[in-house]
């Protein structure tokens, strides 16, 4: 099966939507983790821990659709791959696309014991400037989620963006807000004063 193929097995076996089976970033990692891919091999120097996946029956024939932050990371790895000529390795290219997203990915990987800063340092080896981004990227907290209500989140918020941190939020049909912020960084650690508004992992 293909990478695509294998990342919706993954979804499917979810089963989130019954409408429509939606593949997230992590399903299309997994697949490069499920087959001998050189993104397995990098992630598993990295500390990848995870016990041995076992590849999934083949998707169905309902329908499906891409999660944006896959539709992201599958456009970074074609414009980056293009930009390199065509013959790089299309696994490697994914998943500096992943990095390069709204940091969703950094936990997933973090959580499954992946040393972010030692993948980086592999990437810009293998791919030089074309993989910079990998080490600008913000790094999430690893504890669970904040959930607050609206003027709460609204006041942690304020509190985080005026100290140069990052962080991710999401609305709720209740009213509360989830929001995961950036880790503290050292004093001198460069840093960007804006804040995103994604979706948590």
């Amino acid at each position: 099966m293909k990478l695509i193929d294998i990342a919706r097995a993954y979804a499917e076996a979810d089963n989130r939507d019954v409408q429509a089976t939606t593949i997230h970033l992590h399903h299309y990692l997994l697949a490069c983790m499920a087959v001998d891919t050189r993104a397995r091999r990098m992630l598993t120097e990295s500390g990848f821990t995870v016990r041995e996946l076992r590849v999934p029956e083949p998707p169905g024939s309902g329908s499906y659709r891409l999660a944006p932050d896959l539709n992201h990371a599958i456009g970074w790895a074609r414009g980056m791959r293009a930009g390199l000529g065509g013959e790089a390795d299309w696994s490697l290219c994914f998943l500096v696309g992943g990095l390069a997203g709204d940091g969703t990915v950094d936990r997933w990987l973090r959580h499954r014991g992946v040393d972010l800063d030692a993948l980086s340092r592999r990437l810009s080896e293998e791919f030089g400037t074309a993989a910079s981004v990998c080490g600008t990227r913000p790094r999430y907290s690893l504890d669970p989620p904040i959930r607050l209500p609206k003027p709460q989140a609204e006041a942690l918020m304020r509190d985080l963006h005026s100290r140069g941190l990052k962080f991710m939020m999401n609305h709720h049909d209740d009213g509360t807000i989830v929001i995961i912020p950036e880790e503290e960084r050292s004093a001198d650690a460069p840093h960007d004063l804006g804040a995103r508004d994604q979706q948590p992992g």
